[in-house]
């Protein structure tokens, strides 16, 4: 009896490290958002317009309306160039650094540091 060997032979494909169907994937490791200079950008403007708040005096902000949903009142404050600015109660404003205390129907009562309360009253003329 005769044995017969056999070689079996297993083919490796030459790797080039290219294909045209790799090109066209989506690589999973790339992030989902993009830190690009616009968005960095709008985030600095957006810190830079609160910040702004306390720049303006009192007397140069106007308010403008005062928005309510179920459970809680904002105000929206405008200043001279006709920017606004939406406060909460509790929130800052002004120069002489005022505190929200109460957001009411129509009207919103502000403290200072020194304890002097003042009121704003809302601007029924909204319709320049």
């Amino acid at each position: 009896m005769v044995r017969k060997k056999y070689i079996l032979l297993f083919v490796i494909p030459f790797y080039t490290g290219f294909n045209a169907e790799a090109a066209e994937r989506i690589n999973p490791f790339t992030p989902l958002f993009k830190n690009n200079s616009a968005q960095a950008e709008d985030i600095k403007r957006n810190k830079e317009d609160i910040n702004s708040l306390l720049n303006y005096d009192i007397s140069q902000l106007r308010l403008a309306a005062i928005l309510q949903n179920e459970n809680k009142r904002f105000a929206l404050f405008e200043d001279n160039i006709g920017r606004g600015y939406i406060i909460v109660k509790g929130g800052r404003i002004g120069s002489e650094l005022y505190s929200v205390i109460d957001i009411l129907e129509d009207k919103v009562v502000i403290k200072n540091i020194f304890g002097v309360k003042r009121e704003i009253v809302l601007d029924k003329e909204s319709d320049k």
